[in-house]
């Protein structure tokens, strides 16, 4: 295998890119077994592999989800609420990324908007 890639866990991969993957992981056991001790190796295992195949150039680097890692508020990323809201839905993202249900009204604002 060539160059070790990493970066985020959440992505969403077409069935190909999966069956490649777990062709080259039924290919190679040793180089999955590389990462047994490797610190975040689910941010590290897809990535390499992915990246070191014909699927490269293909890769589109925008994980679609909305995270806001800036504010800080109840964690990393921060806890979502209302006052995301606009951001949101500015921000052409499929996903977001971290909500509490019980914490915001977030859930039905997204909601009553994409009813709209």
């Amino acid at each position: 295998m060539g160059q070790l890639y990493g970066g985020n866990t959440y992505w969403s991969l077409t069935r190909e890119a999966v069956q490649y993957v777990i062709t080259h992981t039924q290919e190679n056991p040793k180089f999955l077994k590389r990462f047994n001790f490797t610190f975040c190796a689910e941010e590290m295992y897809f990535q390499t592999v992915l990246m070191n195949s014909s699927f490269k150039e293909s890769i589109n680097h925008d994980d679609l989800r909305y995270m806001d890692w800036a504010t800080g508020r109840g964690g990393n990323p921060a806890f979502l609420d209302e006052t995301d809201f606009e951001s949101i839905i500015s921000s052409k993202k499929l996903f977001a990324r971290k909500l509490s249900q019980d914490r915001n009204a977030l859930f039905e604002m997204l909601s009553k908007y994409r009813q709209e």
